[in-house]
């Protein structure tokens, strides 16, 4: 019904905009240079625009022409071809947006997903969600890599990933359908509007993506086939007048799920439903050169709900809301000297964890999760000296809370510029993430217990980077040292006090969240990318990370086979046992004449370990041939894309569990589509 309401008024709103025949002049993307899309002004690393090169941070920044160009369908592949950056999946949730391959147990809570410039994550467990966002919906994607607390904090931990929705440079109408293998589809249209001051964008969206099933084999040695899919509806609007600004990002999600313990009594196979809605007002002006000020606020609500049953008989629904609102504002003192500062107070509030019987809708337990709330304050300042070619910035940030006290996080970072397109720069950041909720004061004594005296995560990264860019080339190179501690884990320690007084030896079915020992990592992150498009677009990312075993956990696993035979692993358990040394991404774009373009995308994870066997290398294939034409003043567009090419069943090692399944699939089926969209001007 959805689906139908959707494309009924696709119809109608491309009858309006061709009946007024709007006139617009649009430069092709394809005849966009390397220099244009080099200026573009980043928000991510400041609260004042800087183009790469001059950015006080490591940043990668992903256009709409480049998504385009490489045929890019969704934003967890946009995210997996950054050096640096990695999607992965636990039994729990999938597209876990991970950066230099800190993993997250249960829940994507260690990198921050902005959407123009605005935090997004879910209250009571901390996560975001990547599939918020339909690809066609976004103007770029900024990622800023390693530490961002100063600007952002809590779970700006590894890095932030803002998504810029589109940008109104004048009226239209975008509109797209496609279809896919598995009766898969992605439908949606985009209404621009802009007239004097005010401008606007509305959009709505609906997809859904089905993988072929898979046999799979549970933690309890149950053979069973399991289907990978992911179906999302979501609604987007940015209305903008003068120095007033309103966003609104609403989405409906169902997603496939390995089930409550990985085990199909547990629900596996059952959909995963997750909801959200972002409201955000912002007031942004310049009251002169020198002086700009922003103050906001915004409401974020988020729920999740997933079986527990093979017969769906038995739900846990997960509900809350965070509230915040702020200050930023910058003044230069003179063209050398400027400073920034701003505030936040915010409130993150658990409505409900509960188990619930689902044909009656009554509550068996609440978890210890009911009406609990945490109120934060935090305050940040930044200093910006320039002197000839060389530019220092130093600042931190202050937080407090009444759990975890206060905290401050520090920031350094200089740029030499050789030139416009050539710099330096050397940072040293510190990073924090804030224990969620759920990990303070969950309460299931046959799962997990809370710990209210959790420490927050904390992670300092000292990076040394280099930008350049000359004959149509660009090239960022960065080497870093990171020291993380105080991860947050599932631990067995019978030793911790529990909310009721008792220890785990009262609970041998529960385990408990703690900190773990401190670890490092050692990367290096390389990006190249050609852009010459009356030859050939090409761009090539590498990542490499060494990291240690600090974190090291001597675990027995028993693991029970068919016939029912037992084997005792003492395994090493450990972060970077299950992260590839080597990822790389490399992909070419080729013009073969005026309007006619074809795309190849190559992926390539290193081997990885896990508790038995090792995942060996694995590389996908993804490819796209795009032809576009005019009709009037408007443009039509066909794109024909092959996912995975070699259908390929990439494998994430089960480091969550750690029972009988050593590896989940990531889900990235060989996937052929057909998309058509109309730009109507």
């Amino acid at each position: 019904m959805k689906t139908k309401i959707l494309l009924l008024i696709m119809i109608m709103s491309s009858h309006l905009l061709l009946a007024q025949n709007i006139d617009s002049t649009k430069v092709d993307i394809f005849d966009m240079s390397l220099e244009e899309l080099l200026d573009i002004e980043i928000n991510v690393a400041s609260t004042k625009g800087n183009n790469i090169f001059s950015a006080p941070s490591s940043v990668t920044v992903v256009t709409k022409e480049d998504i385009e160009r490489f045929g890019f369908s969704t934003v967890t592949e946009v995210l997996q071809s950054i050096a640096g950056f990695s999607v992965e999946r636990t039994d729990l949730r999938r597209n876990i947006p991970t950066g230099r391959g800190i993993l997250q147990s249960h829940y994507a809570n260690k990198n921050l997903i902005l959407i123009n410039g605005i935090s997004s994550w879910n209250a009571v467990t901390g996560e975001a969600n990547l599939d918020r966002i339909n690809i066609y919906d976004i103007e770029r994607i900024e990622v800023l890599k390693g530490p961002a607390s100063v600007l952002y904090g809590t779970n700006a931990y590894t890095g932030a990933v803002n998504i810029i929705l589109k940008q109104i440079k004048e009226t239209n109408v975008t509109i797209h359908a496609g279809y896919g293998t598995a009766s898969s589809y992605d439908a949606g249209i985009g209404v621009s509007l802009k007239k004097n001051d005010f401008e606007s964008f509305i959009s709505l969206n609906s997809s859904s993506t089905n993988g072929p099933k898979r046999e799979f084999t549970d933690d309890r040695n149950v053979k069973g086939e399991l289907n990978d899919f992911l179906k999302s509806n979501n609604a987007n609007v940015y209305l903008k007048y003068k120095s007033h600004s309103l966003t609104a990002n609403v989405f409906q999600a169902e997603e496939s799920y390995y089930g409550f313990q990985i085990t199909y009594a547990s629900g596996a196979g059952i959909p995963h439903l997750v909801n959200g809605m972002l409201l955000n007002y912002t007031f942004n002006h310049n009251f002169s050169d020198k002086f700009n000020l922003i103050i906001g606020g915004y409401f974020d609500y988020g729920s999740r709900d997933f079986s527990r049953l093979a017969n769906d008989s038995v739900r846990a629904e997960l509900i809350g809301y965070r509230e915040n609102v702020f200050f930023k504002t910058n003044y230069s003192f003179n063209e050398r000297i400027s400073l920034e500062v701003g505030a936040d107070i915010g409130n993150r509030y658990s409505i409900t964890n509960r188990t619930y019987i689902t044909e009656s809708d009554s509550t068996t337990t609440e978890n210890g999760m009911a009406n609990i709330g945490l109120i934060e304050y935090s305050a940040f300042a930044q200093l910006q000296a320039k002197y000839n070619k060389v530019t220092l910035l130093a600042g931190g940030r202050y937080t407090y809370n009444k759990l975890y006290g206060n905290d401050f996080s520090p920031r350094i970072t200089g740029v030499f510029a050789i030139n416009d397109k050539n710099s330096i720069k050397t940072i040293y950041g510190k990073s924090y993430r804030n224990p969620s909720l759920l990990e303070n004061y969950f309460f299931l004594p046959t799962a997990v217990f809370g710990n209210e005296k959790l420490k927050p995560e904390t992670a300092h990264t000292f990076e040394l980077v280099y930008v350049t860019s000359f004959n149509k080339v660009f090239i960022q190179a960065l080497a870093y040292h990171s020291i993380y501690d105080n991860k947050i884990i599932r631990s067995k320690d019978t030793t911790i006090i529990l909310s009721d007084g008792k220890t785990l030896k009262d609970y041998p079915l529960a385990s408990v969240y703690t900190n773990g020992k401190p670890f490092n990592a050692n990367g290096f992150e390389f990006e190249f990318k050609y852009s010459n498009p009356q030859i050939i677009n090409a761009f090539i990312n590498f990542d490499y990370i060494l990291g240690n075993d600090g974190d090291l956990q001597r675990t027995t696993i028993i693991r029970t086979n068919i016939a029912n035979q037992r084997d005792t692993i003492e395994s090493d358990i450990y972060n970077f046992r299950f992260v590839p040394n080597t990822t790389i991404t490399a992909g070419l774009q080729r013009d073969i004449f005026k309007g006619l373009g074809i795309s190849a995308v190559y992926t390539y994870f290193g081997a990885r370990g896990a508790v038995k066997p090792n995942i060996e290398a694995q590389s996908i294939i993804d490819l796209s041939l795009s032809f576009n034409h005019k009709i009037g003043k408007s443009k039509m567009t066909h794109i024909f894309g092959c996912k995975n090419l070699l259908d390929t069943n990439v494998l994430i090692p089960e480091y969550t569990r750690l029972r009988n399944v050593n590896a989940i699939p990531f889900g990235t089926n060989r996937y052929i589509s057909y998309m058509l969209r109309f730009d109507l001007n």
